[in-house]
């Protein structure tokens, strides 16, 4: 599967398409439905800026790292097994250690068949 070119390039998480179309990554669901005759497994395509700080409906990430880059935070840390990299406003209050609850832009979530790196969605 080719890289995306940009600074802090997109997180890719490898999932699993259940009965129905449900995609699942460890304990987490993903806000996009696949046929699931597409494939059993995906791997899920999200730039960082396409997450948000949000409560409700969230994922929590586990932050690892705090990067203030003037114009935006970039925020590394865990979501489930997965380490990923978001970019957030630089005025929201996140250190080290924090479990920031974000949601995920869900019409810019991309799926890609891990074996041929073809977009299944």
């Amino acid at each position: 599967m080719a890289d995306f070119v940009g600074t802090n390039p997109m997180n890719f998480i490898d999932a699993r398409v259940q009965k129905g179309g449900k995609v699942v990554s460890g304990k987490t669901t993903w806000p996009i439905s696949l046929p699931d005759q597409e494939a059993s497994t995906v791997r899920l395509g999200i730039r960082p800026e396409d997450f948000r700080v949000q409560s409700g409906d969230a994922r929590n990430v586990d932050v690892t790292f705090v990067e203030p880059l003037g114009s935006d935070t970039l925020v590394h840390g865990r979501v489930g097994e997965q380490e990923v990299p978001l970019r957030i406003d630089p005025q929201a209050p996140v250190r080290i250690g924090d479990r920031l609850p974000v949601a995920v832009n869900a019409a810019k979530l991309q799926a890609f068949d891990p074996d041929t790196g073809l977009r299944v969605n």
